[in-house]
């Protein structure tokens, strides 16, 4: 599950960390596409996870890990990429799963996350990561969570969100502003530009002649 992660992680640093743009006002200023356009969820197949835009300006990357894990209706986890027979238990009270493995050292927090909302029969909806494994890993690679790291669980799929940075998306040029984008390719905390597009739900990003093209997966509506 975490070297899924890990792995699109890498691909997608590699593969839209741009140097960072500059552009003037008025080339700008010509350009039509705005925060309506751009809004959703855009998949790259060469990243293997999508970008998506979010109403309250926050853009997250989706990873999809059910080729890795799947947690079936009555809350059993399946590592369905496991190399061996994997041990563990779960359990749900309506509002928090959590799924325990055993170890060398005995049992193990793999994934412990709350449900965002009303608690629920069903274990499937959205979470916020609370600890474990790969909560702590993703920690590592992106800093402190402050419920920045959410689940998306349903029917024979498992989606990690991570919230990467705050977007505004206005007259053509995306500017992406945080704390951690480097994974972007932004040097210290820069913010960093993109010139961007949105046709036949093709969102095109370029920036100093490196064009990355992503096709839209989700609506305009989070």
């Amino acid at each position: 599950m975490l070297r899924k992660i890990k792995g699109v992680c890498a691909v997608a640093a590699a593969v839209i960390a741009f140097s960072s743009c500059a552009e003037s006002k008025e080339e700008s200023s010509i350009r039509p596409y705005n925060k309506a356009e751009i809004l959703g969820e855009w998949y790259n197949d060469s990243i293997g996870g999508s970008l998506k835009f979010s109403e309250n300006d926050k853009m997250s990357l989706l990873v999809d890990l059910s080729d890795t894990m799947t947690i079936d209706k009555n809350g059993d986890v399946h590592m369905t990429g496991a190399d061996e027979v994997f041990s563990g238990n779960s359990s749900y009270d309506g509002k928090e799963f959590s799924f325990n493995a055993d170890s060398e050292n005995g049992m193990i927090d793999v994934l412990t996350m709350e449900r965002t909302g009303e608690p629920s029969d069903s274990v499937y909806g959205e979470y916020t990561l609370k600890s474990g494994i790969l909560s702590d890993q993703l920690t590592e690679r992106f800093g402190d969570s402050d419920g920045r790291y959410s689940m998306i669980i349903g029917e024979n799929s498992v989606i990690s969100e991570i919230e990467m940075c705050s977007y505004t998306a206005e007259n053509g040029v995306l500017d992406l502003s945080g704390s951690d984008l480097k994974f972007f390719g932004a040097e210290g905390d820069n913010n960093i530009s993109y010139d961007f597009a949105v046709q036949n739900n093709v969102l095109t990003l370029s920036c100093n002649g490196t064009v990355m093209s992503l096709a839209k997966v989700s609506g305009n509506n989070d």
